[in-house]
């Protein structure tokens, strides 16, 4: 599902001038994404840093995007659908009044940020457990920070946390790869203590300038092949979450994620980005097609990230339509085909 909950409670559509009820726009969008095959829905779940200057980061635990009974209310509004809910954790790249968090902090700030990330999964924990959510993300997924030079901190921090939450919840915890195609051998302690990793190739650019300009189905299975039959290898045999996360905009491939649901007045840059469905149906395709020709990869589950919670394609003052939601896309039509019992 697209990640954000409270701002579209009265306008599930965020377009300036519309009206409706989030609750009721879930509902009908857990009917439909039951209809293309699925067994879980995964929504996003965050809080900021109040003040990302502080000599020591505080995340504001008071203000979180899914309050404790929106989150009981989805997950059973999910089990009626005949859907779980996992949860993914993220840590927005800037604090509550906008201002970017720092991209080399120092080592004390982050060892810090981990501190207080260990409060948030405490509480989130509690709340999961309580909720009946099938399974939530140890770390977060905003890579705001230049992740590797940080490895050493943070594996040690997520050892401390996950024991933590082990204690007060039963379901699955998941790891989040941040570097799809990077060097994650530094992390290799603590792919075998959670229940599975979360492996979205198209968070980065894939393709060159070059390559983007003659998009294929047997270009894009030359990247994907050889990355999903070394999954196995690389997380050393933890099950793995395979998450296709393409965008509908021209240059997706070679030039990376552009904001869907932008704050912005009057004219947005996303007015004139290219659109082009064919880009994410293409990957869409040569990526399910690596995943079925996988003999050995220890995939356990494959994910259609995101999901817009209502019908609306035009983009406003957000943009379903270069979004990573493939909802009214051809890429819909292709996970159907794919995904159907």
């Amino acid at each position: 599902m697209k990640d954000f909950w409270l701002g579209g409670m009265t306008n599930p559509t965020l377009n300036t001038g519309c009206t409706g009820s989030m609750h009721i726009a879930f509902q009908q969008t857990l009917d439909r994404v039951k209809k293309l095959g699925a067994d879980y829905v995964t929504l996003y779940q965050y809080a900021f840093v109040i003040d990302g200057s502080a000599a020591s980061p505080q995340i504001d635990l008071s203000n979180v995007q899914l309050p404790a009974s929106e989150l009981s209310w989805i997950v059973s509004a999910a089990s009626a659908a005949g859907l779980k809910v996992h949860l993914v954790m993220q840590l927005p790249g800037s604090d509550e009044s906008g201002v970017p968090l720092p991209q080399s902090p120092s080592t004390a700030w982050f060892s810090a940020s981990c501190d207080q990330w260990a409060q948030m999964m405490q509480q989130q924990a509690g709340w999961s457990q309580s909720a009946g959510v099938d399974a939530i993300s140890l770390d977060w997924n905003e890579g705001w920070f230049d992740f590797p030079s940080y490895a050493g901190a943070f594996v040690p921090k997520m050892k401390s946390i996950l024991a933590q939450v082990r204690l007060v919840y039963s379901g699955k915890i998941f790891l989040l790869d941040r570097q799809p195609f990077g060097d994650v051998s530094a992390l290799a302690d603590l792919f075998p203590l959670v229940d599975f990793v979360r492996w979205a190739p198209n968070e980065s650019p894939i393709l060159s300038a070059a390559e983007d300009e003659n998009v294929t189905v047997q270009l894009m299975r030359s990247k994907y092949d050889p990355a999903v039959a070394g999954l196995k290898a690389r997380y050393g045999g933890t099950p793995v979450e395979v998450t296709a996360f393409v965008q509908s905009h021209r240059h997706f491939l070679s030039q990376g994620w552009i904001e869907d649901a932008p704050s912005c007045s009057g004219a947005c840059m996303q007015q004139s980005v290219p659109i082009d469905f064919s880009v994410q149906a293409i990957a869409y395709e040569a990526l399910l097609e690596s995943v079925a020709a996988a003999q050995t990869a220890p995939i356990a589950s494959v994910g259609a990230s995101m999901y817009w919670y209502t019908d609306t394609i035009l983009g406003q003052a957000q943009f379903p339509n270069l979004s990573q939601s493939i909802r009214n896309k051809p890429a819909e039509s292709i996970v159907y085909s794919w995904f159907k019992r």
